[in-house]
C-alpha cells in the first residue's frame, strides 16, 4: 500500500472509530456533543451504527491493501521457483512427485501426456 494512503486511511479508521464510540456511548444523551447537529435523539442510533459501518469497511479496505501487497512479496521472492514448478520441475530440477494416497508419492508416467 502506497504510503500517503495508507496514514489517509488509518487516520479515518482513528477518527471516525472515536466518532462511533463515543455516539454509541452518549446515545440519547441531551448534552451531547451531536446535537446542535442532530437535534433529534433518535437519530443518535443512526449515527451510531453508520459510524460503525463506515469502520468497518475502513478496516476490510485496509485489510485488503495489507493483504494483496503481502501477496505481491510473497510471488517476488519465490518467482524462481514458481517458473521452475510450471515448467515440470521441483526444486532438484526433477519431475514432480504427485500424491497418490495415504502420503505416498509415485511418478506419473508420462504415456498420457
Amino acid at each position: 500500500m502506497r504510503k500517503p494512503f495508507s496514514t489517509i486511511i488509518y487516520a479515518l479508521m482513528i477518527a471516525i472509530g472515536l466518532m462511533a464510540m463515543y455516539s454509541i456511548l452518549n446515545a440519547g444523551n441531551p448534552k451531547s456533543f451531536w446535537r446542535p447537529y442532530f437535534p433529534d435523539t433518535t437519530s443518535d442510533v443512526y449515527l451510531a451504527m453508520g459510524l460503525s459501518v463506515a469502520v468497518f469497511v475502513l478496516g476490510f479496505v485496509v485489510f485488503y491493501m495489507r493483504d494483496k501487497e503481502g501477496f505481491k512479496q510473497l510471488i517476488e521472492m519465490n518467482a524462481d521457483r514458481i517458473r521452475g514448478q510450471r515448467k515440470g520441475k521441483n526444486r532438484r530440477g526433477n519431475r514432480r512427485l504427485y500424491p497418490v494416497c495415504h502420503g505416498k508419492f509415485q511418478r506419473i508416467s508420462t504415456q498420457y501426456g
